[in-house]
């Protein structure tokens, strides 16, 4: 199969695959807080049923309506019954779904790593989103992105198993002992144990090696968001900024510019 056929199948298929992932977003935190398989009504409720519905009228959504991205441009980011305005993350997740993968085609040098990658990339993107919405990721989404990395680390997709088993453990490590001095020192939370998991997640994908500018790049990005969040009056300075969405930034940074960017700025990858 050719780069271009396969970039395009994977786009197609992100596309779709990003209304699902809305779904993810919105019933995964519900499922995990309330320890129910309902929401309101006594009916089943999970990622399947029962059929996406507006969360301000309760309308069922029906196919036309639910076209990724051209469906909320059609209907002018509204529900067609209450004229609810539908929340911006919605085409954004769809968009970044069937955005990222042919750019993983181009930019890694085997369509095994751009195959790899699209579904790395799908997960992050609900976790992120998630964790703006949240402030949670769950350990459904984690603890699988682990073992995804330490599966593909045997065929050396990304890293080698020596790497990734490196990967994992130490970005745990890492977060949790800047997560107790935080403790020591300031007598509060400083990163939360989500974030531990993720980080030893896109530890198990990419090796240790990668762990530095990824966390480089998730700390520089997440200063500059922060500081400009709080200048407009978006963000109270006494309140932390989730760091989830920050690593995701940088994995997905690190899996796309590879080594080069690494090296530019000095770090061994």
């Amino acid at each position: 199969m050719t780069d271009g056929i396969l970039a395009a199948l994977l786009s197609v298929t992100g596309f779709c695959v990003g209304s699902f992932l809305n779904v993810v977003v919105h019933r995964l935190p519900i499922m995990l807080t309330s320890g129910s398989v309902t929401e309101g009504k006594a009916q089943r409720f999970n990622l399947f049923t029962p059929r996406s519905a507006c969360p301000s009228c309760g309308r069922t959504i029906v196919a036309r309506e639910n076209i990724p991205l051209l469906s909320y441009i059609a209907l002018g980011g509204r529900c067609s019954a209450c004229n609810w305005r539908i929340p911006v993350h919605y085409p954004a997740v769809e968009l970044l779904a069937g955005v990222l993968p042919p750019l993983f085609v181009i930019a890694l040098p085997s369509q095994q790593q751009a195959i790899a990658a699209t579904f790395f990339a799908w997960s992050a993107i609900c976790l992120a989103v998630i964790d703006i919405r949240h402030k949670l990721l769950p350990d459904a989404l984690t603890i699988p992105l682990i073992w995804a990395g330490l599966l593909l680390s045997l065929g050396s997709i990304f890293t080698t198993p020596e790497q990734a088993i490196a990967g994992a453990v130490g970005g745990y490590v890492a977060f949790w002992t800047i997560d107790q001095a935080g403790r020591l020192l300031w007598r509060r939370v400083v990163i939360g144990h989500g974030d531990f998991k993720l980080f030893a997640a896109i530890g198990s994908w990419l090796g240790w090696p990668s762990l530095p500018y990824v966390l480089l790049v998730a700390s520089c990005i997440g200063a500059v968001v922060g500081l400009a969040l709080i200048a407009i009056g978006w963000h109270e300075r006494s309140k932390p900024l989730p760091f989830g969405p920050f690593l995701v930034v940088g994995a997905l940074l690190t899996m796309l510019t590879g080594q080069a960017s690494a090296r530019w700025i000095g770090l061994p990858l």
